[in-house]
């Protein structure tokens, strides 16, 4: 079993998408639940997100901006799921 989700960012928003073969999880419940109601949703196997980059899109250095992005996609979404992020 798997859920997988990955993501994508233009000049303005984050694009997130996931599946899942996990019939314990509905990825378009956790995605409402992660990214808000209004931008995420989907089935219980497939589903997705758009968030704007708001505050983040004033950063100039990529690299930087992917990284903080990144921190934050898998926080809210580890968080919906109901899982504990580790510190490495």
């Amino acid at each position: 079993m798997f859920t997988t989700i990955v993501f994508g960012v233009s000049d303005e928003v984050i694009y997130v998408s996931g599946r899942s073969n996990d019939i314990r999880v509905n990825l378009g419940d956790i995605m409402k639940k992660a990214f808000g109601e209004g931008s995420a949703g989907g089935h219980s196997t497939s589903a997705g997100a758009q968030i704007a980059l708001g505050v983040f899109s004033g950063i100039k250095d990529r690299q930087t901006l992917l990284k903080l992005v990144d921190e934050a996609v898998v926080k809210k979404f580890l968080k919906a799921v109901g899982v504990e992020e580790v510190d490495e």
